[in-house]
């Protein structure tokens, strides 16, 4: 009985002593992978302000994913420097094959509430420098900022979201 004892006390032991892996953070998860943009939709928002009409990759009928776009990757390094790899297909003659920008998730000390992003410098892809809210889901990452657009003579604010899709 002593050494069922003893041998129970050393288990528990070893069990309260293992290391438990501490869960990754928003900016880790960014870090870790390399991301291709996925979608991008335009809401326009109604009188009061909510959504309204929605279009993928812009106004219609630009409905699908140009090809330009396709071998893009989008890495998010450490210090909160980015680097968009436009790959071989561009979407400018002038466009470059790396193209540099800052980015951060605001978060509170646990980590819990990372919900609002930055991303600046990014102009190729994003149009402006762009502060919005950012949702995590599976291999995902969707970013969605209020955005300028031409309406006739004048601009009117959309909401630009951004899908990436983890590699």
């Amino acid at each position: 009985m002593k050494n069922c004892l003893l041998l129970l006390s050393v288990l528990l032991m070893v069990a309260s002593c293992t290391k438990k892996e501490a869960a990754q953070t928003k900016q880790e998860i960014l870090r870790a992978n390399k991301w291709s943009i996925d979608n991008e939709k335009l809401t326009y928002y109604n009188s009061v302000g909510g959504d309204s009409d929605s279009y993928n990759w812009g106004l219609p009928p630009n409905d699908t994913k140009p090809d330009c776009i396709k071998d893009d990757v989008i890495e998010f390094k450490d210090n909160y420097d980015g680097i968009h790899n436009t790959g071989g297909d561009k979407c400018k003659t002038s466009e470059t094959d790396q193209i540099q920008f800052k980015w951060g998730v605001m978060a509170n000390e646990k980590h819990e509430n990372d919900k609002k992003m930055y991303i600046y410098g990014l102009y190729s892809l994003l149009g402006q420098d762009a502060n919005g809210d950012v949702e995590f889901q599976d291999d995902k990452v969707i970013f969605s900022y209020p955005r300028q657009i031409p309406n006739g003579s004048g601009t009117i604010t959309v909401k630009w979201t951004i899908t990436f899709k983890r590699k």
